[in-house]
């Protein structure tokens, strides 16, 4: 387990299974007398946002033969921003370090775990104390109000409402048919019905998106593979896609006895059809026996 024996900590003798301090944040709060606001975490490095709108960050490095090394955490500083420039979020996704400015820009921080690694390789002696970086993400004509993050795409609501996605959409996560475009390399404006908007909420999952509409209503789009939009298992107008598989296999086998799908079949099998995404579409509603179907293309 990486540890940093210069701010104090000590390596466990195992797996850490009760909460155990951190002694790094407690003396940089000390420090700086501030207290910490929020931490988000990508697969081997870490951002931290104080309540004074600074951003830290911090992971761990492989090296070749060797233990993986830990970079300790650091400040980390927007290039080129300006004087007095403070943050309100902080998310990571797979590879990156995204924040929201409390003037309403976005900053996302590429390839972190490569940053972190060319810190980490550097003589003690000349190691910076910083981590540098970052560029604006630019297609929104608004400040932007709200951040999410997934895996490898990202969602940002404006201060006017507008839904924006960016990132990989192998899964039409950003609101595109992937059999088209596999990726929003540029923010992508995503078209609600005008009841929906303002857009008040989003949330990114790995391959999908869930929004709150202005009225309540939740919309979802992407993966919808393991019937994780809330659409239920029709989601088109041909009727049943997955009668074998799904809520509505599990009521057949147990109204007929009949099997549910093979365990091939699940893991993509020749006898499963090929997963349909879904456009931005109503999830259904609980309380109601009304079908609700996204209308979307289907690959």
């Amino acid at each position: 387990m990486p540890v940093c024996e210069a701010t104090g900590d000590r390596e466990p003798p195992g797996d850490v299974r009760a909460p155990t301090e951190v002694a790094w944040f407690r003396l940089r709060a000390e420090e700086l007398g501030c207290r910490w606001q929020q931490l988000a975490f990508g697969p081997s490095f870490g951002a931290a946002l104080a309540d004074s709108g600074e951003l830290f960050v911090w992971g761990s490095c492989p090296r070749r033969g060797e233990a993986r090394r830990f970079l300790e955490p650091r400040p980390l500083l927007f290039e080129g921003a300006a004087p007095g420039l403070r943050f309100r979020d902080v998310q990571c996704s797979e590879k990156s370090i995204w924040a929201l400015a409390t003037t309403g820009e976005v900053v996302v921080w590429e390839r972190a775990p490569a940053m972190l690694a060319e810190l980490a390789s550097a003589p003690p002696s000349q190691a910076p104390r910083v981590a540098r970086g970052g560029k604006l993400v630019p297609g929104m004509d608004r400040p932007v109000r709200i951040l999410s993050v997934g895996a490898s795409h990202a969602s940002f609501i404006t201060d006017e409402g507008d839904l924006y996605c960016l990132g990989s959409n192998r899964c039409g996560e950003c609101g595109i048919d992937p059999a088209k475009e596999t990726a929003a390399a540029g923010c992508r404006l995503i078209n609600f019905p005008r009841h929906c908007n303002p857009i008040a909420r989003v949330s990114c999952g790995k391959t999908h998106t869930v929004a709150i509409g202005a009225e309540g209503q939740v919309l979802s789009w992407g993966d919808d593979s393991k019937i994780q939009l809330g659409l239920g298992d029709t989601r088109s107008n041909v009727g049943e896609e997955r009668p074998w598989e799904g809520s509505r296999g599990l009521i057949r086998k147990m109204q007929t006895g009949e099997s549910m799908a093979t365990s091939s079949a699940l893991r993509g099998g020749p006898t499963r059809p090929r997963p349909r995404w879904a456009a931005p579409a109503l999830a259904k509603s609980t309380g109601s026996s009304t079908r609700t179907t996204s209308g979307g293309p289907r690959s």
